[in-house]
Order: C-alpha cells, then structure tokens, then sequence
C-alpha cells in the first residue's frame, strides 16, 4: 500500500482525461488517470472515505464531536453561481478554493431549507452582540 505524501492533479490539454499523482514519503509516485466524466465520483468517493472516517473518529471518542480531537479541512467557497436545468431543477455552482467547482441539484423543499437557514444566518450577523452581566 501506499501511503501518500502528497497529491498532485494533472488534466489532459483536451480536458478529457484527469489525472492524480500520488506520491509516498520515500519519493515513490502513481498516477491514476481517469475519463473527465469520472472526476465526481472520484471526488465523491474520498469525500465518502473521509466521512467513514470522520464516524469512525466519532466512535473511538464515545460520541463526542471529533472536531475537537482531529484536525478538520474546511474548504472555502470562493464563488456561487446557480441556473434550472432543462427539466426545472434548480442548481447551486459552488466554487471551492478557488481550485474546483461542484454543482448541486436542489430539491425544492432543500432550496427554502436553505433560504430560511441563510435568512436566520444574517438576521443572528447583523444582531447586536449581547453585552457581558
């Protein structure tokens, strides 16, 4: 097994083939190369790794949140975006550190969840702070 070091992604200039080298401390390297179609579901599929982990991590500390024990890689959404789809669908672009985008189907019901959440999420921003007793 390989235990990685570092990653590096790597696209074809056509932008039909993505690639990801994977490199081990001692300097050994694997690329894995992959139809562009395919670029989700490796996404996915460590975001996936990374939850089980997560739960797992969860587990081993009884419960508690393992925020407070592991270290925890925010992404920062760099820039929004949205349109419908051909059947009415709405979707959200998200772009992530600048580096990769995502693109969400919304069900409607999701899309006023998550209106109502960022409405309460400015209205407790603008709020003034309570003074100290």
């Amino acid at each position: 097994m390989l235990k990685v070091a570092k990653v590096a992604p790597g696209c074809s200039t056509d932008g039909q083939e993505i690639t990801l080298t994977v490199v081990d401390a001692a300097g050994s390297a694997v690329t894995i190369a992959a139809d562009a179609k395919h670029a989700n579901d490796l996404y996915l599929a460590l975001e996936e790794a990374a939850y089980m982990a997560r739960e797992h991590q969860r587990a081993s500390i009884k419960g508690l949140d393992p925020r407070a024990f592991f270290p925890v890689n925010v992404k920062t959404v760099t820039a929004l975006g949205g349109a419908v789809s051909t059947d009415g669908t709405p979707v959200l672009d998200i772009e992530i550190n600048g580096k990769m985008r995502m693109s969400l189907a919304l069900k409607p019901d999701d899309l006023r969840a998550l209106i109502e959440w960022l409405e309460r999420l400015e209205g407790d921003s603008q709020a003034e702070p309570s003074k100290p007793s």
